[in-house]
């Protein structure tokens, strides 16, 4: 719970001691620090009942219900009550999203890339309708910001917002190693912006791909029918509806390393021409990666069988398609996943959704290893962690059944996964060394890493 929603629990609170006679300057305090909260906080669901105690003060004032019967006012403050209470437990159970600090030297930038450059450079399709195009946004280092008052902490802290909009970037480093990320299912909200801010705190510039993007010849019929679509529900209930999934899934994946190559394309207009002319000449794209959650890992290790100007290849738990399936991912490859186990109990589940699902997930178990095994690679199993501990649910809330985690803890999951990933990528695309992907770490005792050499000669890809 914020400062100021303790101040607008307490001011209704205090009001509705004296309820029904609330004093006209308790009532002020109550809508006061209400519209504080909606204006610093926005709308928020766990004050919903707060915000309906107040409304009823404000009524309760206005109609002297203290002429009422005293059985229906004993029914109003046993109501008023439970909807104090309710408010209360929902903000400690739900709180305000924040995001831990960064470890990096520099803060986090943000902007999003013009959608007519996004039109230029996406790959056409005799079917656009079939072929969306992507809203990319940039995340890039800024001068470290001057710290906040404990006042400014306490009312609008920056940690609610992962980066600043439109922020200068920062002089140095000269040039910045570019990471693209995609989302996990269905692909249309960023999951990891504690990742992505920590990479951008280190001199990394992250190019976010969600979908759909709005291009400037769409009308918003057809925005809004491809919005629909893409958030076309996950159904493993029956064989048809586990193949047209998968048939889905395969689309995406394969739409999605396209994508992937064009942005590079798109980037390297922006580095060579100025086409966003802060980042000219800023953009080390000879040292680019990608990374993805889930159906986005799918997307990375397919991108990097695709092309070869990426250096470097992060899936976090995420299955593998197409040809990076078949042939392996020929770059330096990093995957993260839970704790190594052949699942058992889900593959014969009453639940056909949950039993389809989890023997695609059967196969995954022996598919991620034969990957690693034909192109080389590093594995990191993290004990305790479920899928989503691979994503910012962690900060949804402290109650593992409200934010789907496993049991580890859910900052520690956090501070895993930024290590390893960021790690990796120091090391391939700015030259650093970094021990913990070598094996058995102090730091993680926990935590089970296996590399697989790479084979000589490296496997098929795409030319």
């Amino acid at each position: 719970m914020t400062l100021i929603d303790a101040i607008f629990m307490l001011a209704c609170g205090l009001a509705f001691a004296r309820w029904p006679r609330s004093t006209p300057r308790a009532l002020v305090a109550v809508v006061g620090t209400a519209a504080a909260t909606f204006a610093l906080e926005g709308w928020r669901g766990p004050l919903v009942p707060a915000y309906a105690l107040a409304v009823g003060l404000v009524i309760a004032a206005l109609l002297k219900v203290e002429r009422l019967p005293q059985a229906l006012r004993s029914l109003a403050l046993g109501g008023g009550l439970l909807l104090l209470a309710a408010s209360i437990g929902a903000c400690i159970v739900l709180p305000l999203r924040s995001f831990p600090p960064s470890s990096g030297p520099y803060s986090a930038g943000t902007m999003v890339v013009p959608a007519e450059l996004i039109e230029r450079f996406t790959p056409k399709s005799p079917n656009p309708q079939a072929r969306p195009a992507p809203l990319a946004r940039l995340w890039y280092p800024t001068a470290p910001l001057p710290p906040q008052s404990w006042l400014g902490r306490q009312f609008y802290p920056r940690d609610r917002d992962p980066a600043v909009e439109g922020a200068i970037p920062s002089s140095a480093p000269a040039r910045f190693p570019v990471v693209l990320y995609f989302a996990g299912w269905p692909g249309t909200d960023i999951q990891n912006f504690v990742l992505i801010r920590e990479l951008a705190s280190r001199g990394f510039m992250v190019v976010s791909l969600i979908y759909p993007g709005k291009l400037p010849s769409m009308s918003d019929a057809e925005f809004a029918q491809q919005v629909a679509e893409f958030k076309t529900p996950w159904d493993y209930s029956t064989p048809a509806a586990a193949q047209h999934m998968n048939q889905m899934f395969e689309a995406r994946v394969r739409h999605g390393s396209e994508d992937a190559a064009a942005m590079l394309d798109l980037l390297g207009t922006v580095n060579e021409q100025g086409a966003l002319p802060q980042f000219r000449g800023r953009l080390a794209l000879d040292h680019a990666g990608v990374l993805g959650f889930s159906m986005g890992g799918g997307v990375a290790a397919q991108a990097g069988w695709l092309e070869p100007r990426f250096k470097a290849v992060v899936n976090l738990d995420g299955w593998h398609w197409l040809e990076s399936l078949q042939q392996g991912v020929p770059r330096p490859y990093l995957y993260l996943s839970e704790t190594s186990g052949m699942p058992t109990e889900a593959l014969v589940a009453p639940n056909l959704n949950t039993r389809y699902a989890a023997q695609h997930g059967q196969m995954e178990y022996v598919n991620a290893q034969r990957v690693l095994e034909r192109s080389g690679g590093t594995r990191v199993a993290v004990p305790g962690t479920t899928h989503l501990n691979f994503t910012d649910m962690n900060l949804h809330s402290p109650l593992r059944r409200l934010r789907d985690g496993g049991a580890i803890d859910r900052f520690r999951a956090l501070e895993v996964v930024n290590a390893y990933v960021c790690g990796f990528f120091e090391r391939e695309l700015q030259g650093k060394s970094e021990p913990l992907l070598d094996g058995a770490s102090s730091r993680f005792p926990e935590v089970k890493v296996k590399v697989w050499p790479r084979p000589a000669g490296g496997p098929a890809a795409a030319q």
